[in-house]
């Protein structure tokens, strides 16, 4: 028989679902003795009340409160709070009946839904409770979601309907969980509960909280006899991730690079514990670990952090290693001054002699550890393919990767690790040896490497471009829209499905943020491949150029500095170099096992989500990323997950994904927050300057950067690396030296600058954008129209020079100051080619030289020192003259002749040989460009940066005509050329190395375009004269091939803010110009008498069909 009336004393098991899920909450805390006022529930199955059980009941308890008792409610899944309907201080069986009967009715089916809780459309259970007319009321928060180390009381003078509805603001006592001690007292209305009534009302909340077993929401009111509780359910709500309050500041720098969006609880449980391992157990090996401290890695806001605090424990412990250090190359922070010093202090001492051997020691183990984790990841990729056959159980495999994942991981790490040991050696090393900015050094000293994983997909997709180009059909199918569908249809040309299939093979089960679970690899979704594919292939830029010419660059930084050491330090720096590129190469390699590491447990994660969508576990596969891997495990074995608690944890993720992620957070008490002002200035992280409007990319965002463009990311994901072989430069808001990402641009010669805060909403889509990767700067330029007045680094059109400063200046007074004007001359009618230079030293002295190349491959040379004649239109030493206005070159003299071979010579012989041929000439020039001063394109610090070698740099392009004579016999001479006057301080110590590059194609065309290191600074400059402007060049790359040494041709690439010219190169001829003798007899013994060589390179140039002729000087330090 059922019956009408179900009282909360005699309520057992049985009758829970009957009861309700409030009701069967407060007769187990009456039952366990807490004070819970009496009453009866009228089950939602059941008739009608019987109206003389009713009435009794009435009778014993008085005024009553009604209230709603659903099954589902204030249950683990869902507390419908408010949901339902409550009426208090009801009185009288007729009210009391007609309470009931509004309740019974009453339903929440919409907040059901959402919640994913079950149906309570029904006719629902309502309980009908003696009622308290309170003083007080209020509600406790055994743990408070938000901080879970406290516990929160709230109250408010009165019926506590007003407080739950949110109608009142109420005192809130927050209370330390652990002791019980008061943090904080706010708000209040109507007084607050003295020290014995909060103790009380707290020690019964603590007392439901051990009854339930979790954490509870406990409602209770204080009557005339004292608190009594109302209603107790667990928190519905996650609570924060608990910090360890001794984590003091936390930082995104490093790991934000491999998890840069929220992270999902899954991938918090598998790989973030894998990592935390690997931190503690490489941390132990290398002998500075801490037993017990606080963890490296801590989940914020969803968002994984790096602990700086205990980063900066573990370098304080490493002898003479500065705080410094780890910011700078560990966790890419940026700085602007120089590396400190390496200073071992006295008690640096003993430390260091117990550190070397275990530091050696892991340092010997790690390629066999790298070997180890390549058998790893095998192993766990044969165990998951036999789990997607169904040959190998799945939580086994999942055990599986959380041990092997241990191995890998630690390796990784203690690769890293070891890579940025080196790298701060390099630096040290640079900075305390070498003039200028050692992070811009290191940067372009890393650049071009090759057998660098992470760079690979970008190499292979740019070789892959190169075969699309060439083919309309190819071409059209990786730009359709549809190009993945259609490639998984089987749509695709078949070569070129061959091909992608080949790359993705190799390169699928790479990702953006492919650190992250739940995120799509490329096996899985291609459209980011195609998109990069279509974007290279719309391009012009031939396959490899951008790491070739990272190489280039980088050989001519290396060349340069070792010429400056002398032999033990060239020979440690050399072995320093090595080290530092195989520990980038090392890195790379162990985070591309990481990354296979982790498609790994994408696949298991992906396996289990349909197992358990085809077991009923779970609504979707989708879900499976918002278990944590115990939780995972349990639903393997048969366990359902929470549904409810699944879209509280995706709807938190959703969320956490708009709210922005700050790089540095200082978690203790009182500290202000940062000052987060915008800043252009980052770390750089690739050398070089790039121009181009910004292509904004964010998560979700299609992956299309169109060639010239700049990128502009949240973080720069090697996953990234297809798009950057096209970009003009990238700008990331997080990363360091060693980022992933940095490697690849590196590697690709990309100008890159990372750390630049808030980039993304910053820069937007469209908008001109200068990266300067060597000082690590971003700066927007403008779109003014003429009436505006830009900066040098804004300016679109370089102003014509003054023909005040076509004549020579007064030399200031230093021993450096140099005033001088440089020609050349090719016809290649004839094959006569020819190079001077004419300048003024201090004291009224002048210098001349002229270096003819003859048609027979003769090199006729004369070198002069003496007083310097100068005019108000020309200057001549000895017999070489210059003038302007207009601009000629005349010479009549006697020059030696040797054979083009062996020139030039050791000074002696050079001086010592026979002036024996008899050369006139008689040259007049035609400019077409205007004559430029490129150094008014520069900003105020490339300007500073290039004044040892000039302030000033005039710069024309024209034709040369007129006469020469040699040997007797004339020849009319009508060739093309470029002159260029300089003047300021020059330094040729301070020169390291420098690639000029003029040609000219017709009257309407024309590049010059310098790349030049000066003290460790590269500064790129120039102009492109076309369509009647000088466009001034922001940008300079190019590759070289070479025969024997000997540079035989290039490809160049010239950038201005209007786009790239591209040309290509055949060397014709080349005259080799000494320029500064050698100190040191041995440098001569050795047969290095010369510490710095011009190679001009007399070149004809292609650029979209048309053919010129012109310069390309490469210096070389031998």
């Amino acid at each position: 028989m059922v019956r009408p009336l179900l009282w909360l004393d005699a309520l057992n098991a049985a009758d829970r679902e009957r009861a309700g899920g409030k009701a069967w909450a407060l007769a187990r805390m009456r039952r366990a003795g807490l004070p819970v006022p009496d009453g009866f529930v009228v089950p939602g199955d059941g008739p009608e009340p019987d109206a003389d059980a009713l009435e009794e009941g009435c009778r014993r308890l008085g005024a009553v409160a009604v209230r709603s008792s659903a099954a589902a409610e204030d249950s683990a899944e869902a507390s419908f709070a408010g949901q339902f309907r409550t009426e208090l201080d009801v009185r009288g069986t007729a009210q009391v009946a007609e309470a009931v009967r509004r309740c019974r009715n009453a339903t929440a089916e919409g907040y059901a839904a959402l919640l994913g809780a079950p149906s309570a459309a029904t006719t629902i259970p309502v309980l009908v409770q003696q009622f308290v007319e309170p003083r007080q009321a209020g509600v406790v928060f055994t743990r408070d979601p938000r901080d879970p180390s406290v516990l929160v009381v709230e109250s408010h003078a009165g019926r506590g309907e007003a407080l739950v509805s949110g109608l009142v603001r109420p005192r809130r006592e927050v209370l330390d969980r652990a002791t019980g001690a008061r943090r904080s007292a706010t708000g209040g209305n109507g007084g607050a509960l003295d020290d014995n009534e909060l103790r009380a009302v707290v020690d019964l909340a603590r007392r439901a909280e051990a009854l339930f077993g979790d954490a509870q929401d406990v409602e209770w009111a204080i009557g005339a006899d004292g608190p009594v509780l109302l209603q107790s359910r667990p928190i519905t709500v996650d609570s924060e991730t608990v910090i360890d309050p001794r984590v003091e500041r936390l930082t995104r720098a490093n790991v934000g690079e491999v998890l840069p969006d929220p992270v999902t609880p899954l991938t918090a449980s598998m790989l973030v514990a894998v990592l935390e391992y690997a931190f503690e157990e490489v941390t132990r090996m290398a002998g500075v670990g801490q037993a017990g401290g606080p963890p490296f890695l801590v989940l914020h806001h969803e968002r994984l952090y790096l602990n700086l605090t205990r980063s900066l424990a573990v370098a304080a412990r490493l002898p003479g290693a500065s705080m410094a250090d780890a910011e700078r190359l560990v966790l890419g922070a940026s700085g602007t001054g120089p590396s400190p010093r390496l200073r071992l202090r006295v008690r640096d001492v003993s430390r260091l002699v117990a550190l070397l051997p275990r530091l050696a020691g892991l340092g010997l183990r790690l390629p066999s550890r790298v070997t180890l984790a390549e058998e790893d990841v095998r192993v766990l990729h044969a165990r998951t393919t036999a789990a997607e056959r169904g040959a190998a159980d799945l939580g086994a495999v999942l055990g599986d990767f959380l041990a092997l994942g241990r191995g890998v991981a630690t390796t990784h790490v203690a690769v890293s690790g070891a890579s940025a040991v080196r790298l701060t050696i390099l630096e040290r090393l640079l900075g305390r040896w070498l003039p200028g900015d050692a992070r811009a050094r290191l940067n372009r000293l890393l650049g071009g490497l090759d057998g660098v994983e992470s760079a690979a997909p970008a190499q292979a997709l740019d070789t892959l471009a190169a075969a699309v180009r060439g083919r309309a059909q190819w071409r059209d199918f990786v730009a359709a829209p549809d190009a993945a569908a259609a490639l998984a249809r089987g749509d695709a040309p078949p070569e070129l499905a061959g091909r992608l299939r080949s790359f993705l093979d190799r390169f699928g089960h790479r990702a953006l943020s492919e650190g992250e679970l739940r995120t799509r690899t490329w096996r899985e979704d291609p459209t980011p491949v195609l998109q990069a594919l279509a974007t290279l292939a719309a391009g012009a830029r031939p396959a490899g150029f951008t790491q070739a010419a990272a190489a280039e660059q980088r050989e001519a930084e290396e060349q340069a500095i070792l010429s400056r050491l002398g032999a033990w330090r060239r020979a440690l720096l050399r072995r320093a170099l090595a080290d530092a590129r195989d520990g980038v190469r090392a890195r790379e390699q162990t985070k591309s096992m990481a990354v296979e590491l982790v498609d790994a447990g994408r696949r298991l994660a992906r396996l289990a989500g349909a197992r358990l969508v085809a077991e009923g576990r779970l609504a979707a596969a989708d879900d499976v990323f918002f278990l944590a891997v115990s939780e995972l495990r349990e639903a393997l074995s048969g366990v359902s997950p929470s549904p409810a608690t699944l879209r509280r944890r995706r709807r938190r993720f959703e969320a956490a994904a708009h709210v922005p992620a700050p790089r540095l957070v200082d978690l203790r008490p009182g500290t202000p927050a940062a000052d987060m002002e915008p800043s252009g200035q980052g770390t750089g992280v690739s050398p070089g300057i790039g121009v181009g409007r910004a292509r904004v990319i964010v998560a979700g965002q299609p992956l299309i950067l169109e060639p010239g463009e700049v990128l502009v990311t949240p973080v720069l994901d090697a996953a990234l690396g297809p798009l950057l072989a096209s970009a003009a430069g990238a700008v990331a808001e997080i990363g360091g030296l060693l980022s992933h990402g940095a490697v690849v641009a590196r590697e690709l010669g990309v100008p890159c600058v990372v750390d630049i805060h808030d980039a993304t909403r910053r820069l937007r889509t469209g908008q001109r954008v200068l990266v300067d990767g060597s000082a690590g700067v971003v700066r927007p330029l403008s779109d003014a129209g003429e009436g505006a007045a830009p900066g040098p680094a804004e300016m679109d059109v370089l102003p014509a020079a003054s023909p005040l400063d076509e004549a020579f200046h007064a030399l200031e007074a230093h021993p450096l100051a140099r005033e001088s004007v440089y020609v050349n001359v090719q016809d290649p009618a004839t094959g006569i080619v020819l190079v001077s230079s004419v300048g003024a030293r201090p004291g009224g002295s002048g210098e001349a030289l002229l270096a003819v190349g003859l048609p027979s491959g003769l090199v006729l040379f004369g070198l002069e020192r003496g007083s310097l004649e100068a005019s108000a239109s020309s200057v001549r030493v000895g017999d070489l003259e210059v003038g302007w206005n207009p601009v000629r070159l005349h010479f009549d003299g006697r020059l030696s002749a040797h054979e083009a071979a062996g020139f030039p010579p050791g000074p002696v012989p050079l001086v010592a040989s026979p002036r024996t041929s008899v050369v006139r000439f008689d040259l007049s020039f035609a400019a077409t460009t205007p004559a430029v001063d490129f150094t008014h394109g520069l900003t105020a610090t490339e300007r500073t940066q290039i004044r040892p070698v000039g302030a000033h740099h005039i710069e024309q392009s024209g034709r040369w005509r007129g006469t020469i004579e040699f040997d007797g016999r004339l020849r009319q001479l009508d060739g093309t050329g470029s002159r260029d006057h300089s003047w300021g301080r020059r330094d040729w110590n301070a020169a390291e190395w420098w690639r000029l590059f003029t040609v000219r194609f017709g009257d309407d065309l024309a590049v010059h375009a310098l790349a030049v290191s000066v003290s460790g600074h590269v500064v790129e400059g120039g102009f492109v004269w076309r369509e009647g402007r000088a466009e001034p060049v922001r940008r300079v790359a190019w590759t070289a091939r070479r025969r024997q040494g000997a540079l035989r041709g290039l490809e160049l690439e010239v950038g201005t803010a209007r786009g790239i010219v591209r040309m290509a190169g055949e060397v014709e001829r080349t005259v080799t110009v000494p320029v500064q003798l050698a100190r040191g007899l041995g440098r001569h013994l050795a047969g290095h008498p010369w510490r710095l060589l011009l190679h001009e390179n007399f070149t004809r140039y292609t650029c979209e069909g048309r053919r010129g002729h012109g310069m390309a000087e490469f210096t070389e330090r031998p």
